[in-house]
């Protein structure tokens, strides 16, 4: 939901990078892993240089 609704393109990243990581629990289905990949690159487009703790969207998207 904050994902689509919050009009901040920042906070719509870091939803993305959750939503992905949440997305990566639920296994392998080609779905699935577009669903992720998308959730990543949006990610990466709005919120690559946000702060999560000690590392950034970005950091989080590469590990992904």
């Amino acid at each position: 939901r904050v994902a689509k609704e919050n009009p901040e393109e920042k906070v719509q990243g870091q939803a993305a990078m959750a939503i992905a990581m949440l997305l990566r629990g639920l296994g392998d289905a080609g779905d699935v892993v577009e669903r992720r990949l998308t959730r990543l690159r949006e990610a990466i487009i709005k919120a690559a240089e946000v702060k999560v703790g000690e590392v950034t969207v970005g950091q989080l998207a590469e590990d992904e």
